[in-house]
């Protein structure tokens, strides 16, 4: 086992397997990313070891025992342990060991979050905070949990993906409306500024710039469509800034004439389908918006 995990990069160290580790871990597992767990006690090593994980055996403040995980390589690190206290040096030695992981973080006790997030984890999650927030949140909108749970809701199969804007992605400069006019399936739902800033559910107008961090919601293949296009690379700066400009152009023209986005994203399907000799039928047997030229 040891010998397998000397393999690995960029797979995440789970410290502790109590209830939140081992959900941290059938979820990571879930979406084939490559963990290991470590764990000091010898039942909770023998579960996780019955669950198929790589495991060691050991105490998750031990900096050997870090080291032998393989955090120095890992994408990062979950410190879920039953204290405070180990959960702040685990990250302290975490980042020592890793300056560009992702570190989450559990927090019990009120303020350890802070002094969690100084030790250097990106992420502090307190599941009392949560689970109360959530409680409440089921008292002041019943129908919202009852949803979430409801067996058609799981089938439909929505996913919250992030999508990071490099210096080459084509999205940079483009306002909201222009991104979700060209993909109307997908639904940005956040934007993390470089500043920290965080907009939530941003506005048509909203432009995206180089270094946001994108929310999007959606089915998964439309999602996996919207990465591929929003990662790929135009050849010069001058066709993409003519797409840009053009999408842009449209777009500022039917809201003045009061068109909605969804009727311009309805005659861009138009436009596609007219294309390809298939044009989309109304029940009226019209098309639903006359092709945009």
């Amino acid at each position: 086992m040891n010998k397998q995990i000397k393999r690995l990069s960029a797979h995440f160290v789970v410290c502790g397997f109590g209830r939140i580790g081992k959900t941290v871990c059938a979820e990571l597992h879930e979406h084939n990313i490559p963990l290991v767990v470590v764990e000091s006690d010898p039942v909770g090593f023998q579960q996780a070891i019955e669950c198929g994980y790589l495991s060691i055996q050991g105490n998750s403040t031990d900096d050997d025992v870090l080291h032998e995980a393989g955090v120095s390589l890992a994408a990062g690190v979950v410190c879920v342990v039953n204290s405070d206290a180990e959960n702040v040096f685990i990250a302290l030695s975490a980042r020592e060991m890793n300056n560009d992981a992702l570190i989450a973080s559990r927090a019990d006790a009120e303020g350890a979050a802070r002094k969690i997030a100084r030790a250097g984890a990106s992420l502090v999650v307190s599941p009392y905070t949560t689970a109360g927030t959530n409680i409440a949140s089921a008292i002041l909108q019943r129908h919202v949990p009852h949803l979430l749970r409801d067996q058609e809701y799981r089938k439909s199969n929505l996913e919250l993906r992030e999508l990071a804007i490099d210096s080459d992605s084509p999205l940079i400069g483009q306002v909201i409306g222009v991104t979700c006019a060209i993909h109307p399936s997908i639904v940005i739902v956040a934007i993390r500024r470089l500043s920290s800033e965080v907009i939530m559910r941003p506005d048509e107008d909203t432009q995206i710039l180089q270094g946001d961090v994108c929310t999007v919601a959606g089915h998964p293949e439309d999602l996996d469509q919207f990465l591929r296009e929003s990662q790929a690379k135009f050849g010069s700066n001058e066709g993409n800034h003519k797409i840009k400009s053009h999408y842009a152009t449209v777009v500022q023209s039917l809201r003045q004439l009061g068109i909605s986005r969804q009727e311009f994203s309805n005659g861009m399907a138009f436009h596609k389908h007219v294309e390809n000799g298939s044009p989309i039928q109304t029940q009226l047997g019209q098309p639903n918006v006359m092709p945009l030229k």
